[in-house]
């Protein structure tokens, strides 16, 4: 979980270096799904100040996913009091009103779940 928190922090939108940022992702993603929601949404605060762009693209892989999105939810019920559950919440509203079809259906279908 801690070394999950590290390489979130690694992510900033103002780099030139977008294959470092993308291999980091794959990196990230080869993790167990739990752990790398539970710091995703840990480091949510962080990231959206410095990364919001990799942050939302985290957010959305995980909503394109069916066993990730399910984890999510799970995660953004427990932790519902948690500052980083606040800003994931938020932006998967966001993505609700403002993103492609696909992406718009599952943030609905998250925001819904959380209700």
């Amino acid at each position: 979980g801690r070394e999950l928190g590290v390489l979130f922090s690694m992510f900033a939108d103002d780099t030139p270096h977008h294959e470092v940022m993308w291999g980091l992702l794959h990196l990230v993603e080869a993790s167990d799904g739990d752990s790398m929601v539970s710091a995703l949404v840990q480091s949510a605060p962080y990231m959206r100040r410095v990364a919001p762009e990799w942050l939302e693209t985290f957010i959305c892989r995980l909503l394109n996913s069916d066993l990730h999105r399910n984890v999510l939810i799970a995660y953004l019920k427990s932790m519902a009091s948690t500052k980083g559950a606040a800003e994931v919440v938020s932006l998967i509203k966001a993505l609700k009103d403002d993103a492609s079809d696909s992406i718009r259906a599952r943030a609905s279908v998250v925001a819904s779940a959380l209700m």
